[in-house]
């Protein structure tokens, strides 16, 4: 029992320290971490160097390697990802999938590298099922516009064996296909390819018999909820635009939040929480203005026309189409032109009467 202790630390030091601790202990070290540094093995130099003593003989230059040895490990690992990046964007992916194992095999312990090359298999992978849909498309067009064709040669060579094999197999690959559809179909669902997946489906009932199968039926129904679920959710843009017109009809800026509902893309103004919250916004406009034209006509009533007429003109700016503050207005323009006209007339008035003194 008492070994165990030892002997499981000892386990743990070799297996988490590897050949970097025993390369460590090599009396021809420095030789040894010149060739893997030309050979461009960073990340074997790193690691190996990392358990140097300070009693080393060769600690110091052996130091200052393994700081080249990180700064060119990050050189390496830059190439690497931007030549990788240049051949994935020309649609190189083998070339560009050598480039990433490449360089995992110099600096194993790279993430980045590691997630490059994760992501270009997701990408590449994608991009061969699109391609492969898109056979499978032109083999089921084929095949429907085939089939008038071999329901003649069917009724022509009833006594043929020959063709009733033909006409068999055929039969059979259409069966095939039209499974093959609905796989695409489900694959496609699931990844939110809405579009593709209808498209799977319309082919697949084309070449399915009457009655459908209960599978093309059902997926049929998941996609049709998919779409209306989608149909109710917001674009990024419509989100953020909602949020701050929320915000700012919290905070009692009424025509800010306004504003930011009219930047809501026409398309999605009819969506339930752009509703929700235009109706929210209504009755607190409502609400502002009847409290509003109240204030104005107490203005009004004190002889502050004037201001009875801004502070309606304010309220008119959140409900533009309000009949009765359109009135108001009008008559206090009335009142005030009125007014004025008064004032002109009195300074000369009373200049035409010391003239005649």
């Amino acid at each position: 029992m008492n070994l165990i202790k030892p002997l499981t630390l000892i386990l743990t030091v070799l297996l988490f320290s590897g050949c970097a601790f025993m390369h460590s202990l090599d009396d021809n070290l420095p030789q040894q971490a010149e060739e893997w540094m030309q050979n461009k093995e960073y990340t074997r130099v790193i690691n190996t160097l990392a358990y140097i003593h300070p009693g080393h003989p060769h600690y110091k230059s052996l130091t200052a390697l393994r700081e080249a040895a990180l700064q060119k490990a990050l050189q390496y690992e830059t190439y690497i990802l931007t030549r990788g990046k240049q051949l994935l964007d020309e649609q190189q992916w083998h070339q560009s999938y050598l480039i990433y194992e490449q360089g995992l095999q110099k600096l194993p312990d790279s993430a980045a590298i590691q997630q490059a090359m994760d992501e270009l298999t997701t990408q590449r992978d994608t991009y061969i099922r699109k391609l492969s849909y898109q056979l499978l498309y032109n083999k089921s067009l084929m095949i429907l516009a085939n089939i008038p064709i071999q329901n003649k040669i069917n009724t022509a060579s009833q006594d043929n064996a020959h063709y009733l094999n033909q006409v068999k197999q055929q039969a059979s690959e259409k069966d095939e296909v039209a499974v093959e559809l609905l796989d695409c179909a489900e694959y496609s669902l699931h990844a939110n390819q809405l579009i593709t997946s209808q498209k799977c489906l319309e082919l697949a009932g084309r070449l399915y018999p009457k009655p459908l199968p209960k599978r093309l039926l059902k997926l049929q129904e998941q996609l049709n909820k998919k779409r209306k679920s989608l149909s109710q959710q917001l674009s990024k843009s419509a989100q953020t635009n909602l949020t701050a017109a929320r915000d700012a009809l919290k905070n009692g800026k009424l025509k800010q939040a306004m504003d930011y509902l009219q930047k809501v893309p026409p398309e999605e103004q009819q969506k339930p929480a752009v509703i929700k919250l235009q109706t929210q916004l209504g009755k607190q406009i409502k609400l502002a203005v009847k409290k509003g034209a109240a204030i104005g006509r107490k203005l009004y009533s004190t002889g502050k026309i004037k201001a009875a007429m801004e502070k309606w003109q304010a309220l008119q700016v959140l409900d533009p189409k309000n009949p009765a503050l359109q009135k108001l207005i009008e008559r206090a323009q009335r009142v005030l032109k009125k007014l004025e006209s008064l004032g002109e007339n009195k300074p000369a008035s009373a200049s035409k009467q010391r003239t005649t003194k």
